[in-house]
């Protein structure tokens, strides 16, 4: 290859890297935190966490997943931290420092979150996504964002130590699971 042809090529590649990085900057640098729904994953802007659909693991124990079944692990996703779930139901539900919480407030604060997250549990009156995630130290965590529509009520919960379960095997309850990946920015998209 003459040099002028490399030159060229060589400016182009970098000219490419470089409006990569620039959008995925203005992609991540978004001053106002939301959520964006992926289709089966939520991103948390504030955050740059990826939030599966907790409809997606209903079944799974917390062994499954550490044992990748389903391949979330190897994908990435890990269970979120009682700090993590904290945040993303005081910033985006009906949920109010400090955490761990247990809110029980009017109206239909819950349900954007709930919609995005994965519908676990439906009733006449209600809409609920419960989970399991990796309490303090080591414990199992169960948190769930609940509606009523009946009373207008959105409750909210997070208990880093649920003190009835022995061991993982969490699958028989028939709740889902909080995973968490940092999200996957456009640079990161190219080189994996």
């Amino acid at each position: 290859m003459d040099p002028p042809a490399l030159f060229l090529r060589s400016t182009l590649t970098r000219r490419l890297i470089l409006l990569a990085l620039l959008l995925d900057l203005l992609v991540a640098g978004d001053a106002h935190a939301t959520l964006i729904d992926l289709g089966g994953v939520t991103r948390d802007t504030a955050t740059q966490l990826d939030w599966l659909d907790v409809t997606t693991t209903v079944g799974l124990s917390m062994n499954d997943i550490a044992a990748d079944v389903g391949g979330y692990a190897n994908a990435g996703w890990r269970h979120a931290k009682t700090i993590e779930v904290c945040d993303l139901f005081i910033s985006h539900g009906a949920g109010l420092a400090p955490c761990p919480l247990n809110q029980d407030v009017s109206g239909n604060l819950n349900v954007p979150l709930i919609n995005l997250l994965g519908i676990t549990i439906a009733g006449p009156v209600s809409t609920e996504s419960f989970g399991w995630f990796e309490g303090g130290f080591a414990d199992i965590g169960f948190a769930g964002v609940y509606y009523r529509s009946d009373t207008n009520r959105s409750i909210t919960g997070v208990i880093p130590e649920f003190p009835t379960l022995d061991g993982r095997d969490t699958a028989s309850l028939g709740y889902g699971n909080f995973l968490v990946r940092p999200r996957i920015g456009i640079l990161t998209g190219l080189f994996n």
